[in-house]
């Protein structure tokens, strides 16, 4: 995912022994580049020891990203966040020098004659030595020989420093499709009730969902040649946070009053990393009683025809009675 975020294309060797898969080899994606021989891709690769290899596009993992050409694909740094991020640079920077020098607005100095050079290159020196910086904060200046300063209008609040900083980090987040509220950029949208809830749910549905579709198809395109097995990926695990939802899910999951289940309850247990029980391995219906209950009724009828008490109790059931 880091190497398609960051350049838009990523990949994994498959290294075979025979029909086997012995290992996969992440690559970084700038040490790799596709070209088509007629109807395949043919991928070089540069190892760290600087061997140069070709390899078949059927023993390549190609996780393609936005924009893919038929060899390689679109960053979405580059091309959607990159103004973005060197925007938000620049303003990182800035700040860290403005109140590295006491977030103190700027000034300049007059001189009633005129100055050298070298005089006003010693002077700036002197100020800057003198009252700038965070330590400096607040001390008394004092100008001598007809000099004047004069505060410049311009402040950290006039250029909007900070709401720009935050736009930024939004215009970051759209680009990689990830909502606001799941990076701390709280302000555009509320932290209770439903809302953060559908946004998240809304994030796994229009953006993971794209990221691991691409994933799954590709994993199983070419390491497995036919139907099983096969690779998913199991959204379950998002609910594990949620004990309430979990539970109505897993509830859903073995079925009850609203309708018959499609898992057992030890598939159930399995998630949880509970040990099997007796009888949960089938799944419950409706219209037929649970396992388990139809277990202890033949169990009841059992214990009470080898049971001497129940037999002289009943005496229609003895073979041997009048």
């Amino acid at each position: 995912m880091q190497s398609r975020m960051l350049r838009g294309d990523g990949y994994v060797e498959i290294v075979r022994a025979g029909a086997a898969i012995k290992a996969l080899r992440p690559l970084h994606p700038d040490r790799v580049s596709g070209k088509k021989h007629g109807d395949f891709l043919i991928y070089t690769v540069c190892d760290d020891e600087g061997r140069v290899y070709a390899v078949h596009q059927d023993d390549m993992l190609h996780f393609t990203g936005f924009g893919f050409n038929g060899t390689h694909s679109m960053s979405a740094i580059q091309w959607g966040a990159f103004q973005s991020i060197g925007v938000a640079l620049a303003a990182d920077t800035f700040s860290g020098n403005f109140f590295s020098n006491g977030a103190a607005p700027k000034h300049v100095i007059k001189a009633g004659a005129r100055m050298e050079p070298e005089q006003v290159e010693q002077l700036r020196d002197e100020y800057k030595k003198r009252y700038a910086g965070v330590n400096n904060a607040g001390l008394p200046m004092v100008l001598t020989q007809g000099l004047d300063i004069q505060e410049m209008s311009m402040t950290a609040g006039d250029a909007q420093l900070l709401e720009s900083r935050k736009f930024q980090v939004i215009d970051i987040a759209r680009a990689l499709g990830v909502p606001p509220h799941m990076i701390g950029a709280q302000e555009t949208t509320t932290s209770w009730g439903s809302g953060v809830q559908q946004q998240t749910l809304g994030f796994i549905k229009f953006s993971m969902q794209h990221h691991l579709d691409v994933i799954r198809q590709e994993l199983n395109r070419k390491l497995f040649r036919r139907a099983s097995p096969f690779v998913e990926h199991r959204m379950e695990s998002l609910l594990s946070g949620d004990s309430k939802a979990e539970g109505e899910y897993m509830r859903q999951c073995i079925g009850g009053s609203q309708g018959p289940g499609w898992m057992t309850v030890n598939e159930v247990r399995r998630i949880k990393n509970l040990p099997p029980v007796d009888g949960g391995d089938v799944l419950f219906r409706p219209d037929k009683p649970a396992p388990q209950a139809e277990k202890t009724k033949d169990e009841n009828e059992k214990d009470s025809a080898t049971d001497p008490e129940q037999r002289d109790a009943n005496p229609g059931s003895d073979p041997l009675g009048d």
